[in-house]
């Protein structure tokens, strides 16, 4: 069972990878603030946690949330194609920017941990694991009020212009 599970993973794990290459090529053609950051991080971070060897499904989790983080900002490319970028909305891209970097460069320096390392920094790992799901989190409810913001703007925009006769 355990090794069914675990190839349900690494299925999983490759998936998000696949989808986060042709985001990625997206990106390249489609002018979204960060998203081409946001992507390579977030594909960055999966690849690290493919070679994992301790508190792997946390961080699989936490690479996950990030590319369905991706893929919400991605989303905001009808937002962004009618100009409609709020500041607060790059500051919650800017945000979660951060708290990717950081989360890869933590999972990266977890990867490099020699076996007995990791064992005793095992629980202190948890807990940081723990934060960094907090400020992932933190980013993401600032990204959906600023695409909520961006969202009653375009309304806004696209009630006045009908109001005017536009």
């Amino acid at each position: 069972m355990a090794e069914a599970e675990h190839a349900s993973h690494e299925v999983s794990l490759r998936v998000l990878a696949a989808v986060l290459v042709t985001m990625r090529t997206a990106a390249d053609i489609i002018a979204i603030p960060f998203l081409a950051q946001a992507v390579d991080l977030a594909l960055t971070l999966v690849q690290t946690v493919e070679k994992m060897k301790s508190n792997r499904s946390q961080f699989r989790s936490l690479a996950e949330e990030t590319c369905l983080f991706v893929c919400a900002i991605h989303s905001m490319r009808i937002e962004v194609t009618e100009s409609v970028v709020t500041l607060a909305y790059l500051r919650a891209l800017q945000a979660f920017h951060r708290t990717v970097e950081e989360i890869s460069s933590f999972a990266t320096a977890s990867v490099r941990k020699k076996w007995w390392t990791r064992f005793l920094r095992a629980q202190s790992d948890l807990e940081k694991i723990g934060e960094l799901r907090q400020n992932l989190n933190t980013a993401i409810q600032l990204f959906n009020i600023a695409q909520t913001h961006a969202i009653y703007m375009l309304w806004v925009r696209h009630n006045t212009r009908s109001e005017n006769g536009i």
